[in-house]
């Protein structure tokens, strides 16, 4: 097959064994690879209701086709497994090389299995595969444990994904660490690894992977990159016109985009997205002052020409010698305006922090906002917190929590948990300030002033989700030209953030083409930019995927099979027990106005879009999909399936 390397690698941690499989022709054609790969064998291969950090939980690393080819930002890795965090399904897509040497190694997945008894790392070069003793890896963090593995083997280029201190204790949303601060996070990916002992996965590949028609993928890439170098970001709201999309990037990467919330949109995440307005307050956070004080030269993924990423350190002050790589604008919220916190020397710090311990910046960044409002009202007093002052904008005590959670001490051991379990475990009303959906944090800006970002985040299948459902085109980002497919959802009132009106019919597309790129590995911020004419269309995905694979897809054709992998999704979630009250808000969106800025007085509608969003994708009202809707994606055995579990949609 063109595109994919037709073998999954199995390894039993419990005996010790493992098996190079096929992979199924049919499978790839109907699910990709990645994300969609990864949620078939998940649902195929797991019973419901089994422990996610017991021994029956499997944890599945999906390429795509078009890993390792010439296709532009194609170093995307999806890890899947049943959630430590959600108890639904468990995913999490990051760059760097991992994906692109698993490729060339000769595999498109790897299925992890069982528990070892002792902590074990898994090494693979090309068709030699073997477990090794990780004992005296066991409490390094993740870069100190990354080195020792180059070392050992005996190749610095290699892809390797580990987990720290907070995956060994099982913090709930761990994090699996890729390169030098490239993160698995969110849906404790990393839990899972430490729960099997496993404390990294290494992979050498020298393969290469072979492709129907290179030259239509040389094609296709010229346009795409004539269409970064061409567009502009328009500001609508505001009239204002930023310099070109790459140049942007190149300086600041997506730090840019706090300053535009701050500043344009009234909804930067302020103190447990209590205000939207931080005003002058948020300036030692933004773009150019970090640019000045620790960005190093800027960095892409592998064959990307967008280079958001860079190096950073911080040379002076307690915390010179800190290092890292990665300040995103989700950082600025996390470990920044979320808590209250513009002292950028310990932003950068709790990042490297985080990184190194393996965990998740935006489940930080919500578990501390969590406690510092519980103090804020009364609720955790300072001997709950071990002495703590849990005060808002207190860095010293968000730097030492970071470090409590990851080894599970003192409080920490109740915020390693999560925010939906801490918040039920404290009780006392505290459950209205956990800002989260299902269990996982909400990580975008504030969503009173973003309706179909508010939307996404509800009924995205894994949680709160800043990816999934985000539409560039509500924040007024303008310059695009809608092809027929989209047309009708792209134009005036209905794209506005502020409107709730056709807010289901776009969640759905985004949901089904990003199910979509996320099956062929490919970056979604890359390949979906609304203001660039080709950039993120089905037609665009068909070609490459066409050229890759031989096979002859159409946009529509691409918008289907995104479709089966959301339903399918959607499935495995209502196996786990999952309700319409799953797919819901905090109180703090739907209720509470916000109080100042030009998103003031905004609240969510949620149930209008949630009804409209169910409908077009033929679900019934309480969510669930029909017998008809399954039987027309392919989906005939998840449709018995769930028949016979009593939780199938009856029209």
């Amino acid at each position: 097959m063109n595109g994919w390397m037709g073998s999954i690698l199995r390894v039993n941690l419990s005996n010790g064994k493992t098996v190079k499989e096929p992979l199924e022709e049919n499978i790839a054609h109907h699910y990709v690879g990645g994300r969609g790969i990864n949620t078939k064998i998940l649902y195929d291969e797991t019973k419901p209701g089994i422990d996610p950090l017991g021994p029956d939980n499997k944890m599945i690393l999906g390429a795509g086709p078009c890993n390792g080819t010439l296709v532009p930002a194609n170093s995307r890795l999806t890890i899947s497994a049943k959630s430590p965090v959600t108890g639904f399904l468990g995913c999490s897509s990051s760059g760097g090389v991992f994906g692109v040497e698993m490729k060339y190694a000769g595999y498109d997945a790897i299925i992890i299995e069982g528990q070892s008894e002792k902590p074990v790392y898994l090494w693979i070069d090309n068709d030699h595969v073997e477990l090794r003793d990780a004992s005296a890896l066991w409490g390094k963090t993740t870069f100190e444990g990354r080195k020792i593995i180059q070392r050992e083997v005996g190749h610095p280029d290699i892809g390797v994904l580990g987990i720290g201190p907070a995956g060994e204790n099982m913090v709930r949303f761990a994090s699996v660490t890729s390169d030098w601060g490239r993160s698995h996070g969110k849906t404790g990916m990393g839990a899972v690894m430490g729960s099997k002992k496993l404390k990294a996965i290494a992979v050498r590949g020298t393969q290469g992977v072979k492709v129907a028609r290179s030259d239509l993928i040389e094609k296709a890439s010229k346009e795409l990159l004539q269409d970064w170098r061409d567009n502009e970001v328009i500001i609508a709201q505001s009239n204002v016109t930023m310099e070109k999309v790459a140049k942007i990037y190149k300086e600041y990467g997506s730090t840019f985009f706090f300053t535009v919330e701050n500043d344009v949109f009234g909804s930067a995440p302020i103190k447990n997205y209590q205000e939207g307005t931080w005003g002058e307050k948020a300036h030692p956070l933004y773009p150019d002052r970090l640019k000045e004080k620790y960005y190093l030269k800027p960095r892409s993924c592998f064959s990307c020409y967008v280079p958001d990423d860079r190096g950073y350190v911080i040379t002076e002050g307690p915390f010179a010698g800190t290092w890292g790589t990665g300040l995103y604008n989700m950082h600025q919220y996390s470990v920044g305006s979320m808590i209250g916190v513009n002292d950028a020397d310990a932003l950068v710090r709790a990042t490297a922090l985080c990184d190194m311990y393996g965990m998740d910046i935006s489940m930080i960044g919500a578990i501390i906002a969590w406690t510092m409002e519980c103090y804020e009202k009364g609720i955790l007093t300072e001997k709950d917190a071990d002495g703590l002052r849990l005060e808002w904008g207190n860095s010293e005590v968000a730097l030492k929590l970071i470090e409590m959670i990851a080894y599970r001490k003192g409080i920490g051991e109740l915020l390693s948990e999560g925010i939906k379990k801490a918040s039920e475990t404290v009780g006392k009303g505290s459950e209205k300030f956990a800002m989260h959906v299902k269990g996982l944090a909400i990580d975008t800006p504030d969503l009173r002033a973003h309706k179909a970002w508010a939307l996404g985040c509800a009924v995205a299948t894994r949680g709160a989700d800043h990816c999934m459902g985000f539409s560039q085109a509500e924040m007024g980002l303008g310059g695009w030209d809608p092809d027929p497919m989209r047309g009708e959802i792209w134009d005036g009132e209905k794209v506005k953030g502020s409107s709730e009106k056709d807010k289901g019919k776009m969640i759905k597309w985004l949901e089904d083409i990003r199910a979509f790129q996320n099956s062929m590995q490919v970056c979604v911020f890359v390949h979906y930019m609304p203001f660039a004419p080709r950039i993120g269309q089905p037609e665009m995905c068909a070609k490459y995927y066409n050229a890759v694979t031989g096979l002859d897809l159409t946009g529509r054709d691409v918008l289907h099979i995104g479709e089966r992998i959301v339903n399918l999704e959607k499935a495995y979630n209502i196996r786990e027990g999952w309700t319409r009250q799953d797919d819901n808000l905090p109180d703090r969106f739907l209720k509470e106005t916000l109080p100042a800025g030009p998103a003031k007085g905004s609240v969510v509608d949620l149930e209008p879009m949630i009804n409209e969003y169910y409908s077009e994708r033929g679900w019934v009202k309480s969510g669930l999909p029909t017998r008809e809707k399954l039987t027309a994606l392919g989906l005939e055995t998840v449709a018995y399936d769930l028949e016979n579990r009593g939780k199938l949609g009856i029209q």
